[in-house]
């Protein structure tokens, strides 16, 4: 994929958003670390979808993963939405190096 991002006015408080492809992006900065937040209209966005906004919106050396946290703690406003965070716990970036 080599799609460029179209830079739109954000709909949330100190984070930038984008077109990319299909997509939506946003990025932000929260609590000190990098979140990503990629949505598409129709359905959910592709592994490579994510990779790629992954790849063109965040500093190369971090680490960020999905995160499934448990129900009652679940936040989405848009229904087919993932969720990037960056990881700064050592461990499990130790843990992820040696795979």
């Amino acid at each position: 994929m080599s799609n460029k991002p179209i830079l739109i006015p954000s709909p949330v408080p100190n984070s930038k958003a984008y077109y990319l492809g299909q997509c939506t992006v946003i990025v932000a900065i929260e609590n000190e670390r990098w979140h990503l937040s990629i949505a598409n209209r129709h359905r959910y966005p592709t592994w490579d979808e994510i990779k790629e906004a992954r790849d063109l919106l965040l500093p190369g050396d971090i680490f960020v993963a999905m995160v499934m946290p448990p129900k009652e703690y679940y936040v989405n406003l848009h229904q087919n939405c993932f969720h990037l965070w960056e990881m700064k716990d050592g461990g499990l970036i130790e843990i992820v190096k040696g795979m």
